[in-house]
């Protein structure tokens, strides 16, 4: 078996070896490399202990990200690879990071240490493959295994319930029986974890290509792990058929105190605000009609009626059919192709505009830019600024007598 390992990152690995160290890239870099995926990042294992990596790295910067637990991350050819001695963790009091760690120059109790068989793995193009709980044996079954006793790793980190659903998730696989066992026998154990950690998890979970049996399958577990009420199992069987996008699915899975839900965890403000107007979108009957879906464009953006659009081809209102949704999709491209106003900076004036005409600054300004975009729209005036300056005034004189 060869894996194909950047140069970047045999640099770090000769500098190691030329030190007299083992040294191993380890972990999802393997795992992705075996499945055939591009790996994320590639980080290192080795005997060598923080010191006598450095002297290693003379020549190279340096940072040390993690040193008391053994981290050091070397800046190769300006990329990062975080390289990390061999190391046996102390115990878990707070259920997610170890007290303390010893070193160790044994590579089967670092890998021992670690959460499921196919992230236990470490690789060497002269030593080859070095997999001592049988994770490649996982990854041609397809299954998410703890290395060890499942309730062991869980009570070292209980963040690692809500991963094994993240990885049966993202790679499709079936979590292992006594590994599901205890997932749903400890999952209540999450809620002690940091909420921000939790909802990276749950939306990587999300995009995964087996969300679709994750959802359903563990919305108990999920519910204990703090995870607001989803949708019923209808709805979460098909969120796979959705694109691979991270607003449209969670606007599907939360239909009910979406806010909330997403508030809870942790989520960026940009995203929860393109939820509820994905959510305020859905609330619109699917239209092909060019006036009332740039209306529709109007009041929600243009984002938010093409993603409800997408979610209308999977999930189709009452009395409307996938094939609706996707000619209004096809009218809605018109529309941004053709330049259509549909906003208030495609129309022909500005509030400046009215300002120097003598309209008084303020709220009335931005009601008659609305008003006159709307008129736009509905064809009842041309996009041109004499026009609307006209018809502007006209407006202001009939509302201030």
């Amino acid at each position: 078996m060869n894996i194909n390992i950047p140069e970047y990152v045999t640099e770090v690995l000769k500098r190691l070896h030329d030190g007299g160290f083992e040294a191993y890239v380890v972990g999802g870099c393997v795992r992705d490399s075996i499945l055939g995926l591009a790996p994320d990042d590639w980080d290192v294992c080795t005997e060598a202990e923080p010191d006598e990596m450095k002297d290693c790295f003379i020549g190279l910067r340096s940072v040390d990200t993690g040193i008391q637990h053994g981290t050091v991350t070397a800046i190769s050819q300006g990329k990062p690879v975080e390289v990390t001695t061999y190391r046996i963790d102390g115990t878990y009091s707070d259920g997610r990071h170890p007290d303390d760690v010893t070193f160790t120059r044994s590579l089967k109790e670092d890998l021992a240490r670690r959460d499921f068989t196919i992230n236990a793995m470490a690789y060497d193009p002269e030593k080859g493959l070095i997999d001592p709980f049988s994770g490649r044996e996982d990854l041609k079954q397809h299954l998410i295994r703890c290395v060890g006793e499942p309730e062991k790793r869980f009570s070292e980190d209980a963040l690692r319930i809500l991963r094994a659903l993240r990885f049966s998730s993202k790679l499709g696989f079936e979590i292992e029986e006594e590994t599901a066992g205890a997932v749903r026998e400890m999952a209540e154990m999450v809620r002690k974890v940091a909420r921000e950690r939790v909802g990276i998890e749950f939306t990587k979970l999300v995009m995964g290509t087996g969300v679709s049996e994750v959802l359903p399958d563990y919305r108990t577990e999920l519910q204990k792990c703090g995870i607001f009420p989803m949708a019923d199992d209808p709805v979460l069987q098909r969120i796979r058929e959705l694109p691979e996008k991270l607003t449209e699915r969670l606007s599907v899975v939360f239909p009910e105190k979406l806010r909330k839900a997403l508030r809870d965890l942790r989520l960026d403000h940009q995203t929860i605000g393109s939820c509820e107007q994905i959510q305020e979108a859905l609330r619109e009957t699917v239209s092909c009609d060019n006036t009332e879906l740039r209306l529709q464009m109007m009041r929600w953006g243009r984002q938010a009626v093409s993603d409800m659009l997408d979610i209308r081809k999977v999930y189709p209102e009452k009395g409307k059919s996938a094939q609706d949704a996707e000619e209004a999709g096809q009218e809605l491209q018109n529309i941004l192709k053709s330049g259509q106003a549909w906003n208030l900076k495609q129309l022909a004036v500005t509030g400046r505009d009215f300002i120097d005409a003598g309209i008084p600054q303020g709220r009335q300004i931005g009601a008659l830019l609305q008003k006159l975009l709307v008129m736009v729209i509905e064809g009842k005036l041309e996009n041109q600024k004499d026009i609307l300056k006209d018809e502007a005034h006209v407006l202001f004189c009939r509302e201030n007598l």
